[in-house]
């Protein structure tokens, strides 16, 4: 279908496809001798136009002022979250900030749950080595009680909701390729989603522009991440039975042997996670501002999501800051690895000591991988950063001429210091010129001279 629709009447309508048009609709009485077959493709452009609306934003970066004062539902939410954090067996346990009256008129999503997963289901019985690594991820997660097996004491009369979930796969990635998403923003088309009935939380986040820059101040740089940073932190009872969703160890006869588990832990994919886990973070530095202070104000200020990032001007400074930081997040229950740096001096001291180094930038086949940095590349051997444009060539190598992947390369930039910025301005001159021309989705564009 190229997209081009128009109403016939009340019960008709004509779309236009590769074929010619097409009436879709009513047009008389039925016929009960007759039977029809229906096909519908739907294609979504939200995530087009959110990559896109991000990419547009990138070059205001450092030029539009951050807006750093909390507002009164901002206050509120911080407030209820510090009244009712808990410090349990070496674990923070946080409750989710549900709107008011929304946890008690949540609809369960069982039926969408239900039907996405019966899709993967058969997907995996297709693609065996996807359902071997998507079950050990989920056999990992089991094993360590991220999540568990719903217990058969569960009330069933509280909120609950049931979370579709699928693969994400990264050929990039050394290790850890596959990462299972969960949908919380799914619902019925009359029903609210989790999302829809929780509070995001304020931004406690420093701005991304003036991190990288700092970044780059010291001489001995380094960085290191929070491992599974937000299944780090442990989820209320009371909110347990909103994270369920639907499993099996025989997707061949899954409807014989499914199963319900739910998490124990902060989730990704829920839109409060990212502020559960900042102000979790922010709440345990309080404790080693005596203790730790040079150390404290680093990780307070130098700690996005879960990258820390850090500097100093001299080896053992740096050394013996990072030691610091493993104390400080091992009493939170949160270890820290692949610790990368700029310095052969600090990364050999680091290995005589047990340091996990991040070994990522190891040789696979041909390709050297190097370090990320808030998804900028980082080459430690130079101590420089550049844009890696080779997955980028490959990605348009494989397109269309068309409007729509033309949104989708633009999508998949990421230049939030502006290194690419000359052909940057070109491609955005490229997409106002075939707005204008008033180009569908699908239909493949003229030739244009910029």
């Amino acid at each position: 279908m190229t997209g081009r629709i128009k109403r016939i009447n009340r019960k008709l309508v004509a779309a236009e496809s590769l074929y010619g048009w097409c009436l879709i609709g009513v047009s008389g009485p039925l016929n009960k001798n007759s039977s029809d077959s229906s096909v519908m493709k739907v294609v979504v452009e939200e995530d087009i136009s959110k990559q896109l609306e991000t990419f547009w934003q990138l070059e205001n970066l450092g030029i539009e002022p951050a807006n750093d004062r909390l507002n009164c539902n901002d206050s509120k939410i911080l407030q209820e979250f510090e009244d009712s954090i808990q410090f349990r067996d070496n674990r923070y346990v946080v409750k989710l900030p549900w709107k008011d009256n929304m946890k008690e008129s949540l609809d369960n999503n069982y039926e969408i749950a239900y039907e996405r997963f019966s899709k993967l289901c058969y997907k995996f019985q297709n693609d065996h080595s996807l359902c071997n690594q998507y079950k050990d991820v989920v056999d990992s997660y089991i094993e360590q009680i991220i999540v568990e097996r719903v217990p058969n004491s569960n009330v069933e009369d509280c909120a609950e909701f049931y979370l579709p979930h699928r693969a994400v796969i990264r050929h990039d990635k050394v290790s850890s390729k596959l990462r299972i998403v969960f949908d919380a923003s799914s619902h019925k088309s009359d029903k609210i989603s989790l999302n829809d009935s929780l509070h995001i939380g304020p931004n406690l986040y420093p701005d991304l522009f003036e991190l990288l820059l700092s970044f780059r101040k010291h001489p001995i740089a380094f960085t290191v991440d929070n491992k599974q940073a937000f299944l780090n932190v442990e989820l209320d009872e009371s909110d347990k039975n909103v994270t369920k969703f639907f499993w099996t160890d025989n997707p061949e006869c899954f409807t014989e042997s499914i199963e319900v588990l739910r998490f124990n832990r902060v989730l990704f994919g829920i839109n409060s996670s990212p502020f559960l886990l900042s102000a979790t973070i922010k709440l345990h530095l309080k404790k080693y501002v005596s203790l730790y202070t040079q150390t404290h104000e680093l990780l307070n200020n130098f700690v996005f999501v879960d990258d820390i990032l850090g500097g100093h001007n001299s080896v053992i400074a740096a050394y013996t800051t990072s030691v610091e930081c493993i104390h400080i997040f091992n009493e939170a229950s949160m270890p820290l690895h692949k610790w990368a740096t700029n310095s052969a001096e600090l990364n050999e001291l680091w290995g005589k000591n047990g340091f996990p180094i991040d070994t990522s930038p190891n040789s696979i086949g041909q390709k050297r991988m190097n370090y990320k940095v808030l998804g900028i590349s980082w080459d430690t051997d130079r101590d420089v950063f550049y844009f890696d444009v080779e997955n980028l060539l490959c990605f348009i190598s494989k397109g269309t001429n068309t409007k729509r992947f033309l949104l989708q390369v633009a999508g998949r930039i990421f230049d939030p210091l502006g290194f690419i910025t000359p052909y940057i301005i070109r491609l955005k001159i490229l997409i106002q010129n075939v707005w204008e021309m008033g180009l569908l989705w699908y239909q493949e564009m003229p030739q244009i001279t910029l």
